[in-house]
């Protein structure tokens, strides 16, 4: 069971509220040129919540197809599925986390009408925590995984989620 997520989940979260606020604040309801950290701050947000969402669309068709293998009549081809399974409910799991976290900060920095409420987008971001998993365990495994596909997907030029900005 996944019990928090990881200190790497969410990069620099100390101070970042903070900067959160200071950029939706800073583009709400004025006609001056973006600040191009602040837009690099929004890129950035937006790059990670569509990026988990990726992950957790690609971990919930996993899951049903895994789930198909369960239903065989070959024994091997069962237990196999059902070692899968179990690591792949782990992290579905996982990825709906860093889902809700990711997609609450790209509302907090790209959709709030308010400051307002980006601060509660934002707390309510900061509010999830992956706890550290023991080396070995099945939790680590995810954690890791999950983190390596997401980098992927953040080095990668290609994907929309890294060049099809909404703003």
């Amino acid at each position: 069971m996944i019990r928090a997520l990881s200190g790497r989940w969410l990069a620099g979260r100390a101070g970042l509220l903070a900067v959160t606020l200071s950029a939706a604040v800073s583009v709400s309801g004025c006609d001056r040129p973006e600040d191009p950290m602040i837009r690099a701050q929004r890129e950035a947000a937006y790059r990670q919540a569509c990026a988990a969402g990726v992950l957790a669309r690609s971990a919930e068709s996993d899951y049903e197809t895994i789930s198909l293998g369960l239903q065989s009549e070959d024994e091997l081809v069962r237990m196999a599925s059902n070692a899968a399974l179990t690591f792949n409910q782990a992290y579905l799991r996982h990825a709906e986390i860093r889902l809700t976290a990711y997609a609450h900060m790209d509302s907090a920095v790209n959709h709030a009408k308010t400051s307002a409420d980006s601060t509660a987008f934002a707390e309510r971001a900061l509010s999830f925590a992956i706890a550290p998993a023991d080396e070995g365990s099945l939790e680590a495994a995810v954690i890791n995984n999950y983190d390596g596909k997401l980098q992927l997907l953040l080095l990668d030029r290609n994907h929309p989620c890294n060049w099809d900005f909404p703003f």
